[in-house]
Parts: C-alpha cells; sequence; structure tokens
C-alpha cells in the first residue's frame, strides 16, 4: 500500500492533524485498513466525513457458466443439484447429474475383483437379485420444503462418456439413452434410514440416503457379462458408460446430493446369492459425477432484465450458473486521495409478485466479486488479504459480512479494502458483482474462486426502489 506520499502530503498541508496522522499510523502498522474506523458507521463521526448515498448504478447479468470437473487436477463438485422449479420471476431450472461407475478392486493389490455372479454363473445357486444405486443427501441444502417431498424423475442410460481430459461445464447434459428404471418418483425425507444391506460399518449403520432401482432389462445385461467386461476400466465403460438422473416435471424444490462421502457408501450395488446360496453384495463405485443445470428464462422478469441496459429499482441474482447483479460505483470523486474508514453496501430482498418468498427463503449468504485482468470474477479484496490468510466463519462474518439479518431483513457487505484499492490503482474498475455465496463447511475452499454449488435465488431493491434502496454507505478520513 502506498501510505507514505498521503502522509507526506497530510504533514505539509495540514501539519495539525494529530489524529488523522495517528489513524494513518495506525492503519500502516496493522495493514488492514478495514479495521480502521470500523466503529464509526452508526456511532460518533466528529472526525470523519460520512456518505450514506454513494451513488450506485445496478445490472442484472448473466452469470459465467463455470466447471465442475477439473482435468487437470481430477476435481469434482461435493454436492450436486437435483429437482425443477419455475416461476414467473426466475423461469424454469432443471438440475440432474451424470453418474459413472467402475468395477470394483482389491484393496491391497488394486486388481479387478470379479463379482461371483459373473464367475460362477453356471452355479444353479448363484443368482443375481436387484442392482440399486445409491446416493447420499445433503439435509442442509434444501431449497423449499423438506420433509415428505415428492420428486418424480428419470433415470436412464448415458450413451457414452465424455472426455474426461477435457474440463466439464455445469450446462453441458451428454445425450441419454434407454430407461434404465421403472420407478418414476421418490419421496425426500430427512430420516435417516438404514445401510444395513450394503454392509457399511454394521447392521445399525444409517444415513441420509436415496436409492435407484435398475430395471430388469439392465439386471440381465449385466448377468450375461463374462470376466472381460471386467478386466479394465474402459472395457466396463463400453458396455456401460454411465447414467443420467434427469428430473421430470415441477418439484416442490432443489436439494442436493451429498457426494462428499462417496467413499462410506456412494455407488451402484448388486445383490445376489453366492455358491452356497447365502446373501452378498458387489459394489462398483461412483468414480465421477457430473451436475448439469438447464435453464428457460422465456417470458419472465429475468429474460426483461438482462435485454436492459441498467435498471435501478429492480435487480436479481441466481446461484448455479445463474444470474449476478452488477454494481457500478458511478460517482467516487469525494473520496479520491482520502482514506475509507469503512465502506459498506445495504441490500434488501424486493417483495415481487410471482415470487413466493415462503416457498423459497433468502439465501443466508451473498458474496461480492471482481474482475481481474483476464475478465474473471475473483474475491474482492477485503475476503482475499483478510480472510483467506485465516479463513473461518467468524473472520467472514467481521471483515466481509454478508450474512443475512432477518430482523432488520437486510444483507450488509464490507467492500472497505476494494473501494481503497479502486481509488488508489486506476486498474480497478469501480464494479462489483453481487453472488450468492453457498454454505459450506470449510472456508478455505474460497481459495478455488468458483462461485457456488448450492442452489438459489433472490429479487433485490435496487438504488431508486421506492421501499428500502439499495445503498453505498462510506466513512472516511478527509487529508
Amino acid at each position: 500500500m502506498q501510505t507514505t506520499p498521503v502522509i507526506s502530503s497530510s504533514l505539509r498541508h495540514f501539519g495539525g492533524c494529530f489524529l488523522a496522522l495517528l489513524l494513518l499510523l495506525s492503519w500502516s502498522a496493522c495493514t488492514d485498513p478495514i479495521t480502521v474506523g470500523s466503529d464509526l458507521l452508526e456511532g460518533d463521526r466528529i472526525d470523519v466525513d460520512f456518505n450514506g448515498e454513494v451513488p450506485i448504478r445496478t445490472r442484472t447479468i448473466a452469470m459465467d457458466t463455470f466447471s465442475v470437473f477439473d482435468a487437470g487436477s481430477n476435481s469434482l463438485w461435493p454436492r450436486s443439484p437435483f429437482g425443477i422449479v419455475s416461476d414467473d420471476v426466475f423461469g424454469r431450472t432443471s438440475a440432474g447429474i451424470h453418474l459413472y461407475f467402475r468395477p470394483n478392486r482389491s484393496s491391497f493389490s488394486n486388481d479387478i475383483a470379479f463379482p461371483e455372479f459373473i464367475e460362477f454363473a453356471d452355479d444353479p445357486d448363484v443368482s443375481l437379485d436387484s442392482v440399486v444405486i445409491i446416493l447420499g443427501v445433503d439435509t442442509s441444502s434444501f431449497y423449499g420444503p423438506i420433509n415428505e417431498t415428492v420428486y418424480n424423475y428419470e433415470l436412464r442410460e448415458l450413451n457414452s462418456q465424455p472426455d474426461f481430459n477435457e474440463n466439464i461445464l455445469l450446462t453441458e447434459r451428454f445425450q441419454r439413452g434407454d430407461l434404465a428404471s421403472d420407478e418414476t418418483s421418490f419421496t425426500l425425507t430427512d430420516v435417516e434410514t438404514l445401510l444395513a444391506d450394503t454392509l457399511i460399518r454394521s447392521d445399525s449403520t444409517t444415513a441420509f440416503q436415496q436409492r435407484f432401482r435398475l430395471n430388469n432389462g439392465l439386471l440381465q445385461r449385466l448377468a450375461a457379462l463374462d470376466t472381460f467386461a471386467f478386466e479394465t476400466d474402459s472395457t466396463f465403460a463400453d458396455i456401460f458408460p454411465g447414467f443420467f438422473l434427469e428430473p421430470t416435471g415441477e418439484s416442490a424444490g432443489i436439494f442436493n446430493f451429498d457426494m462428499s462421502g462417496a467413499v462410506d457408501f456412494d455407488g451402484m450395488v448388486a445383490f445376489y446369492t453366492d455358491t452356497v446360496g447365502e446373501p452378498q453384495f458387489y459394489s462398483f463405485p461412483l468414480i465421477r459425477w457430473l451436475p448439469s443445470v438447464e435453464r428457460d428464462l422465456a417470458g419472465t422478469t429475468a429474460e426483461m432484465l438482462l435485454d436492459a441496459d441498467a435498471d435501478d429499482e429492480l435487480t436479481l441474482i441466481q446461484s448455479t450458473a445463474g444470474l449476478l447483479t452488477e454494481i457500478n460505483l458511478t460517482d467516487l470523486t469525494e473520496f479520491e486521495g482520502q482514506i475509507i474508514n469503512q465502506a459498506q453496501l445495504e441490500i434488501y430482498p424486493a417483495a415481487l409478485p410471482g415470487f413466493d418468498a415462503d416457498r423459497f427463503p433468502e439465501p443466508e449468504t451473498l458474496m461480492l466479486f471482481a474482475k481481474d485482468e483476464d475478465d474473471r470474477l475473483v474475491l474482492i479484496e477485503d475476503l482475499a488479504s483478510n480472510v483467506l490468510p485465516n479463513a473461518s466463519q467468524a473472520n467472514i462474518r467481521f471483515f466481509v459480512g454478508g450474512v443475512y439479518d432477518e430482523d432488520d431483513q437486510v444483507y450488509r457487505l464490507n467492500l472497505t479494502v476494494q473501494l481503497q484499492r479502486i481509488l488508489n490503482d486506476p486498474d480497478f474498475e469501480p464494479v462489483v458483482y453481487l453472488a450468492i455465496l453457498p454454505r459450506i463447511v470449510d472456508p478455505a475452499s474460497f481459495i478455488r474462486n468458483e462461485i457456488d454449488i448450492e442452489y438459489g435465488r433472490l429479487p433485490l431493491n435496487g438504488p431508486t426502489a421506492t421501499d428500502r434502496p439499495m445503498r453505498l454507505r462510506v466513512a472516511y478520513t478527509r487529508l
């Protein structure tokens, strides 16, 4: 930070400004200007200036889609949204999931473990009874009603596997083939159920899970395979490339499958009887899962706002490659050459016909992003410099804010360091982008600079809204 020229200038022009000097020295020492005067917005501001109506403009823009599979690191998203919701504001969103499995391997040698129903297919005691796909459910991420909620679906085979040497985007949906299940719906609950029939840990182990039973056609095809089909992952993938679990029809909400515990029980499980007639199982591990989100904005408020250059009365945000709000800081002349003590955005949800706020509550946390030299969205400086080195939810709330205040029905987001960087560096554009932040267990995952893996959406009041307008409030020291 280039604080020395500012101090020299202030001493030449305002030699007696003792408080300002102490403030600057404090700032230089701690290198965290956001902490300087952070309690002055609402309190005693005798020695600082304050502007509670800094001019801003807003615009709803489409969010760039992002990778759900990174070929370089072989990384996958730990959650995958599922369901269909629609309204007159945001349109229709359909979220499904691609699933890819491989044969089991020995935990000691990594050799393929052949299932007995293939090795001893001619034995009359060996019989393949059923095959189910088991997926974990993230009960912390329900968007909409939670308990006893019906979701309609189709489980279809995939015609082939994509090239996993390339990154894969959230908006991609690969070609599907025949139905893989005769079932068409499931009832989601927030109650754990037994995993006993997969022999995980013990016969009393429970988990939040959902099961999908394959049809008899798939069962017969699997039972008819020979050992060659199990020799390698690729030979198995040629015959069974994978599946796509697709929602059908409107659902009460959207939830996430929790893929982070895949090593525990997620996978495809074949139940059979062995050579002595005893029940056994064979697991096909889930090796990759690719979320897929499709949208239709035709005739919606979102489509109308996206066609406009700007709308300062209403703006929208939506997660999972949906919508962002662009906030342009249109006039910062008043703050040039000054020290920003605190800059804070106040953002209020909009009461909008056609949007069911009771059914779909406000997202827990919003976050501000900026664009780098490559036009990519990155964390604002407040997060990058103050939170990432010591990531914790407490630091996020103290330095950045953005957590919904249910009592005041407002989001308060700090951009103190970002505003100071904009003023000090002409290469920093006076623009920030508002997005929905997911509920995450590990705040350090901000380092990935990705936006979200949770589902959420919200209409917001713009700066010219009649009631509870969006405001940028700045306290600063004049030198």
